[in-house]
């Protein structure tokens, strides 16, 4: 685990958890399962087109290598607290959508990290834009009845303001599309 950058596992959150401070790129994503193959430009990317089932590959080789830790991907609530923390922002620098803070709308995929003005309060990257990431439906938070067990928050480079806010959610069949990732959140273990 040398080769992944400490600033990729853990951004510390003031409500007991970790998140990724960025989403998790190709090349973190091929130290643990290397039969992942990519473009040497895309490196730095978000990795995307993933089934649910190569996520879980992913979470559980990196729960391998952390047996103390309790990994997985975070719940609604726990993306929208590290987004937004208690406040009532509409993205996570503020309630009026800023062209130039986040990777929204330009159709084209970037490297993480790009968009530093759009930190979140705790210091998360690229909440907002990028990739819509990946997060598990909180059923004790939101009570919408629905078949699907996963969600999409923070929009992405083919989205528009609306759909990049805070509280936008997109119910997934398959998280296996080209603008949609994921990042890692660590709980205490139980």
């Amino acid at each position: 685990m040398e080769e992944v950058k400490p600033d990729w596992l853990w951004q510390p959150v003031p409500n007991g958890f970790l998140i990724g401070k960025y989403e998790v790129t190709h090349e973190e994503y091929q130290v643990l399962i290397p039969e992942h193959q990519y473009p040497p430009e895309w490196a730095r990317q978000p990795v995307t087109n993933l089934t649910e089932e190569e996520i879980q590959k992913f979470l559980e080789a990196l729960s391998r290598v952390y047996p103390q830790l309790d990994i997985g991907l975070p719940t609604e609530k726990e993306w929208e607290y590290a987004a937004k923390g208690s406040g009532r922002n509409r993205y996570t620098w503020g309630s009026e959508f800023e062209k130039n803070k986040a990777n929204v709308g330009t159709q084209k995929l970037m490297e993480v990290g790009l968009f530093p003005q759009s930190e979140s309060w705790c210091g998360v990257s690229d909440l907002i834009g990028n990739v819509a990431e990946v997060c598990e439906i909180d059923t004790k938070t939101y009570t919408l009845k629905t078949e699907h067990h996963l969600v999409a928050r923070g929009g992405s480079y083919q989205s528009d303001a609306r759909d990049s806010r805070t509280t936008f959610r997109h119910f997934l069949w398959t998280p296996k599309r080209d603008d949609i990732g994921f990042r890692i959140v660590v709980r205490p273990k139980k």
